[in-house]
């Protein structure tokens, strides 16, 4: 079993899986809005309607020794039909992936990009640092590797997605990072920007994420009582990502982007170690304790402008991996010879048009 932190980060970890083209959805963020939105409800997903063709017959009596991968109750276990299943299923996965990775490769070859196997290494580091530390995205971290392994084990068997399939999305992801960090540039206004979120006054929070005003009523009732806010959090929240922490969320600003306003705003109006009245943030309501109040820092914009900027790449790099990912593959051309692989790829990819030549 694994431990409650590490069962919590499964859903964050999901994005490192995801690739999908056809209808991009929302990376999981490492932001304090991001997480906060990260609940334990699952996304009401359309059922697909299942093919009336039937399902290859896995068994062909008829297939000689070369044809068959495997045996049962001595019948012949057919290679080529086991082959079609896996196409139907995965195939087109797979070749997003493939397509992604070359044209990736061949755009940092262009623009002598040199991707090496230590650059691989640390992007496969970077997400399982972010399996245990989902709100610590620093790349020099501290985190329990064998944990962020045993987590990474039981997403990948979740999704049905094999060790040798992650890696090919990792090496994908160091070559989408590579090319984004080199082409990245920032202006003054941005600095400044970036500077005012990271040295102005801030104040770090502990939040309790509830889904109705019966357990926003429960919750009031045992702080009430007594009970220890980050106790509570762990116990009742329904976030999947800060739970764990006690419903800890990262120092913000009370310009920061990335908070809502009226959490930013209810935050400041209240003094260390106050509790605010229940805050609507869309579906959700969401108790906050304030745990400390940072003061501005005086230190001058020039003197951290290099962990402004490290700062910036940061929030900017993942989005951009995100749009560079579509971008190359939809200037992708595509053959696909499979005629099982061609028709599934029309079928998740309706408006897409595959080369003839």
């Amino acid at each position: 079993m694994l431990p409650h932190a590490g069962r919590c980060a499964l859903t964050g970890v999901l994005a490192l899986l995801a690739g999908s083209c056809a209808e991009p959805k929302p990376k999981p963020t490492k932001t304090v809005a991001g997480a906060w939105q990260q609940s334990s409800t699952r996304e009401n997903r359309p059922a697909r309607i299942p093919s009336a063709q039937p399902a290859p017959q896995l068994v062909d009596p008829a297939a000689d020794e070369s044809a068959t991968i495997a045996y049962v109750d001595g019948r012949p276990i057919s290679r080529t039909r086991v082959v079609e299943l896996l196409i139907a299923g995965h195939g087109v996965g797979v070749l997003e992936q493939a397509v992604v990775l070359e044209k990736a490769k061949a755009l940092a070859a262009e623009q002598g990009i040199s991707v090496t196997q230590h650059d691989i290494d640390l992007e496969f580091d970077r997400s399982l640092r972010n399996l245990t530390s989902p709100l610590q995205a620093a790349e020099d971290s501290a985190f329990d590797r064998e944990e962020a392994e045993e987590i990474l084990d039981e997403v990948l068997s979740r999704r049905n997605v094999s060790r040798a399939e992650c890696m090919a999305m990792i090496e994908r992801n160091a070559y989408l990072r590579a090319i984004c960090k080199s082409n990245m540039k920032f202006t003054e206004e941005q600095y400044i920007e970036e500077y005012r979120r990271a040295f102005g006054p801030r104040v770090q929070v502990r939040h309790i994420q509830l889904g109705s005003l019966t357990e926003v009523e429960k919750v009031q009732d045992l702080l009430g009582s007594g009970g220890d806010f980050a106790s509570l959090a762990e116990a009742y929240s329904a976030n999947l990502r800060t739970a764990p922490e006690g419903g800890l969320l990262r120092p913000f600003s009370r310009e920061d982007p990335d908070v809502p306003a009226i959490l930013a705003e209810t935050a400041f109006s209240l003094g260390e170690g106050r509790v605010s009245d229940p805050i609507r943030i869309d579906q959700w309501y969401h108790i906050i304790r304030v745990e400390r109040t940072i003061p501005a820092d005086q230190r001058p914009l020039e003197s951290v402008k290099a962990e402004l900027e490290k700062r910036l790449r940061e929030r900017v790099t993942e989005p951009a991996m995100q749009t560079l990912y579509r971008s190359l593959f939809e200037q992708a051309d595509i053959r696909v010879v499979d005629p099982i692989l061609a028709e599934e790829f029309a079928r998740k990819h309706p408006n897409r048009t595959l080369s003839r030549q």
